[in-house]
Formats: structure tokens, C-alpha cells, sequence
């Protein structure tokens, strides 16, 4: 069974599951609306994506494209990076950051090539 064929039957099992037996003790006739997110890396794939299913690409002051379908309450939102590469550099440095932040720790920019071995 593929990756993709797996996914759809796993959905088709929760829908199952929560139309026939739910959460014991959780009242679900309330659900709100909610979103699956297909990350597509880059902007390209995203809009043909949106293309290929008649939505809308929206891009963010980044220019990172996203674009979503709905499915009743249920949408679906695909994204990407104007610059995936960028973007994972910004996310490992920010959390690198804030993982110095709590473990009162700095970051310091490392020492040129010359600079390094004197003692």
C-alpha cells in the first residue's frame, strides 16, 4: 500500500470512528471546522496546485504562497517558501535562540580561520 493510500485510509477510519463511536465522554456534535496542511516546500508546486484544483494562491508580505480547498467545514490548505532554503536556516536559528534563551547561554558569532588555535 502506498504512502498516499495509507493517508486516505486512515482518514476514511477516523471519519468511521468518530461517526460510530467518538471520544467516550466528549460531546462532538460541536466540532469546528478544521485544516490539513500539505507542505509543498516551494512556491511552484503550490500554485499548481491551486492550478490544478481552481483555488486561489495568496502570497504573505514573505512571499511564501498558500492556497486552500474545502471539503464542507474541512479545509485544505497547501504551502510553500519563496526560499525553502532561507526559511530553514531562519527556523534552526530561531530555535537555536530560544534554546540558548532558556539555558541562559548566548550565541556568539565562532572565531575567523586566523583566530582560531592561539593560546
Amino acid at each position: 500500500m502506498s504512502t498516499r493510500d495509507d493517508y486516505v485510509a486512515s482518514l476514511r477510519a477516523f471519519a468511521d470512528w468518530l461517526e460510530h463511536q467518538g471520544p467516550e465522554g466528549v460531546e462532538v456534535t460541536q466540532l469546528q471546522g478544521q485544516r490539513f496542511l500539505i507542505a509543498l516546500s516551494t512556491n511552484p508546486p503550490v500554485e499548481e496546485f491551486a492550478r490544478k484544483h481552481k483555488a486561489d494562491v495568496q502570497y504573505d508580505d514573505e512571499g511564501n504562497a498558500s492556497c486552500s480547498i474545502t471539503f464542507g467545514s474541512i479545509t485544505c490548505q497547501a504551502y510553500g517558501y519563496a526560499d525553502f532554503a532561507q526559511h530553514i536556516r531562519q527556523s534552526e536559528e530561531k530555535y537555536a535562540r530560544r534554546w540558548a534563551d532558556e539555558n541562559d547561554m548566548a550565541i556568539v558569532p565562532a572565531a575567523l580561520p586566523h583566530q582560531r588555535n592561539k593560546a
